[in-house]
């Protein structure tokens, strides 16, 4: 038997438009003409009129069923509309088996899914798409490019009304929220994976990898490809190695919270905490490759709690350096100082002043140091550290110590490099000899002292004798001066921020004499300064009673002599009156950030320093440690040097004590400080340069040493 079929999708003037019902019913009307028999099977009206939902399905079909057909003989094969069908029975008798047939057995389903044209995830277009499909029994999920919307439906439509629900759609375990990304942002994403077809593709396209290094400039920024590497470390955050990023990712930020709260995020980690560590170190890993601006904003964020603040800052910026000095200054020493910023802790240390015989007033700048260096981190001027500056203003002890002219002069200079730093006072020395060693260099180390007043003019000679190969450095001493360094202290800004400044600079200076020895350019690489600075001479803010004609740098801390006057912390030299308290005169602008000019230690004590690359190959070893003692036998040590050495002494206590060689590779030492169960820290030197540094355990004779000994 022939039969025609006529398809509802042709009755659509376009891809998106909807069935015109009207035209159907004309072609229905004509059928009987028109067709090449009069046995007609209608498509795809079923399944629209589901779309439209009850009411109006139940209407068209109550229209149709009694629709003029001529003589053709018409049948409508209608999917989805079932309980309509039956409707129309129960409304009209006449309408009864003879007139229709329901199957409860067709094995039909339909799910769709509508996406817009613009987003455009499916090969079907438009309502005739759809329903030409419906109608070659097509069923199950179909996806379609549609504008419409059938809120009355009785199919499932899931609206996929965006970028990312498309994406959600194309991409398999997709799992990234949409808060993740804005509109343009799954836009673009779309768009790229419409082109090349899967997200390692687009992530090869544009180099994406995880780099420590580039990092920040991968992430930080406000372009597509930037929110991209975002997409990148979300979908392989189990990957990295890297466990502070794993964290951060874990919150599945929106970007620019992501980028907003990455260096934050560790605020709320608490240091005590397990695997804060792990956290901290592999956030530093990644901290140093971001600008200065950034990590300020986290310094402030980071101070809202003090009891933690300390532990989440770092080394790796100037911002957080000069952040943990202002929190030494207000809270005091931290435990975790030598973890946050070692080279602070460096500078912290007790320097010992050595001498080859006992030496009281080595031990007095041993203290007279230590006790400068806690007032100037804490920022403050202790009674004792006046009580010491005031006895040494009478005393003078420092005329007892050769001018550093000498001590310059008497170095090799075949071979030898100099580089004047500056306002290098001694009291960097415990960071300089650590500093040294870390770069594998030997260090020795001389005391000498300048001329009064402590002024550049007076103390330059030293440098203008030199007519080898040297160089001067004059940032170390422009940091101590407002108007150069750019530092200026208020109530809002008090504390001495500018040494972390002065640390990187002698540590650039270190560096660069590691690199020229490496290099064999020269053999000695000597460090020396015109003079010091003090800060604290500018913290106590004492007026004398005299003006002074001395003007700028100096800010009165000495003046032209003149005849009658009767200062007790004073003394003349060179045509000036030089202070050697914290005094100043009046009538010169006062310094802000430290001071020269003056006869206090920190001003007059410089040191001259020799430098030289180490010996990689000698080593030096304890024989045997936990060594017994008791208050009646100090530690003897047996030291074991592989290569012959020619003067080898050990430092400890402020003391210096002289081997006795055993053989050609042995070496005793007896430490009279030395009479208790601890560990100790002792530093081995040959000819007056740090060779190396060893532990020492001890024990008493009767017991083993305690876990809470006391050194």
């Amino acid at each position: 038997m022939d039969v025609d079929f006529i398809r509802l999708s042709d009755h659509c003037l376009d891809d998106d438009k909807l069935p015109d019902l009207d035209n159907l019913k004309e072609h229905l009307l004509t059928a009987d003409v028109d067709c090449k028999s009069n046995n007609v099977v209608v498509l795809g009206v079923g399944e629209w009129l589901s779309l439209l939902g009850s009411k109006r399905a139940f209407d068209v079909l109550n229209s149709l069923k009694d629709s003029k057909v001529g003589t053709a003989h018409v049948v409508f094969l209608l999917k989805c509309v079932k309980k309509e069908i039956e409707m129309l029975a129960k409304n009209d008798l006449r309408f009864d088996e003879r007139r229709f047939c329901v199957s409860n057995n067709c094995g039909f389903s339909l799910k769709l899914i509508f996406a817009s044209k613009e987003i455009g995830i499916s090969n079907i277009d438009g309502i005739r798409g759809l329903l030409h499909c419906l109608e070659n029994g097509v069923n199950g999920e179909l996806t379609v490019n549609t504008s419409f919307v059938f809120p009355d439906s009785n199919i499932n439509i899931r609206i996929v009304n965006d970028h990312y629900e498309a994406l959600n759609r194309i991409i398999t375990n997709f799992n990234i929220n949409k808060e993740c990304g804005n509109d343009e942002n799954w836009e673009f994403l779309y768009k790229e994976i419409k082109e090349i077809g899967s997200l390692e593709n687009i992530f090869k396209k544009y180099n994406l990898a995880y780099d420590e290094q580039e990092f920040y400039k991968s992430l930080y920024g406000n372009s597509n490809v930037h929110w991209l590497y975002y997409v990148y470390l979300l979908k392989n955050g189990s990957l990295l190695e890297n466990k502070y990023l794993r964290y951060c990712l874990s919150f599945l930020d929106t970007f620019d919270d992501f980028k907003r709260k990455f260096l934050n995020y560790i605020i709320d980690v608490s240091y005590k905490s397990q695997g804060f560590n792990e956290l901290y170190n592999d956030r530093k890993r990644l901290i140093k490759f971001f600008p200065d601006s950034e990590v300020a904003l986290f310094v402030s964020n980071n101070r809202i709690n003090p009891t933690e603040e300390i532990y989440k800052l770092t080394d790796c910026h100037i911002v957080e350096k000069e952040e943990i000095i202002s929190y030494i200054a207000q809270n005091g020493m931290p435990s975790c100082l030598r973890d946050v910023y070692p080279d602070l802790y460096y500078y912290s240390k007790k320097y010992e002043f050595i001498s080859d015989k006992p030496n009281k007033y080595y031990e007095f700048l041993t203290a007279y140091f230590y006790e400068y260096k806690n007032c100037k981190l804490k920022n403050t001027v202790s009674p004792k550290i006046v009580e010491m500056v005031e006895k040494e203003a009478v005393d003078r002890n420092f005329n007892r110590l050769e001018t550093r002219d000498i001590l310059v002069n008497s170095y090799d200079k075949n071979g030898s490099f100099l580089c004047w730093i500056d306002a290098l006072g001694s009291e960097y020395l415990s960071y300089i000899v650590e500093k040294a060693r870390e770069y594998g260099l030997m260090i020795s180390v001389n005391y000498g002292r300048a001329e009064l007043p402590t002024i550049t003019s007076i103390n330059k000679g030293f440098y203008a004798n030199w007519k080898h190969n040297k160089k001067k450095i004059e940032t170390l001493d422009d940091y101590k001066h407002e108007d150069k360094g750019g530092f200026y202290y208020g109530d809002d800004n008090k504390y001495s921020i500018h040494l972390a400044s002065e640390l990187e600079v002698i540590d650039s200076v270190l560096r660069d004499a590691a690199t020229s020895l490496s290099l064999g350019k020269y053999s000695n690489y000597i460090i020396a300064s015109d003079h010091g600075a003090s800060r604290l001479a500018v913290l106590y803010n004492k007026n004398e009673k005299y003006d002074t004609d001395t003007q700028g740098e100096h800010s009165g801390r000495c003046c032209k002599a003149f005849e009658g006057y009767d200062l007790d912390f004073a003394t003349v030299e060179n045509g000036y009156i030089v202070l050697a308290d914290y005094g100043r005169f009046k009538g010169s602008r006062a310094a802000n950030v430290e001071v020269h000019g003056g006869a206090t230690i920190e001003e007059v004590v410089v040191p001259v320093i020799s430098l030289s690359l180490k010996d990689k190959t000698i080593k030096v070893l304890l024989v045997e440690n936990n060594v017994k003692v008791d208050y009646k036998t100090p530690a003897t040590i047996l030291i074991f040097v592989n290569k012959s050495v020619s003067s080898l002494t050990l430092r400890y206590g402020g003391k210096e004590y002289h081997s006795i060689q055993v053989d050609d590779t042995h070496y005793k030492f007896t430490i009279d400080e030395i009479r208790k169960a601890g560990l100790f820290h002792l530093d081995i030197f040959n000819d007056g340069s740090l060779l190396s540094r060893i532990d020492l355990t001890t024990k008493g004779k009767s017991a083993s040493i305690n876990d809470d000994f006391d050194i």
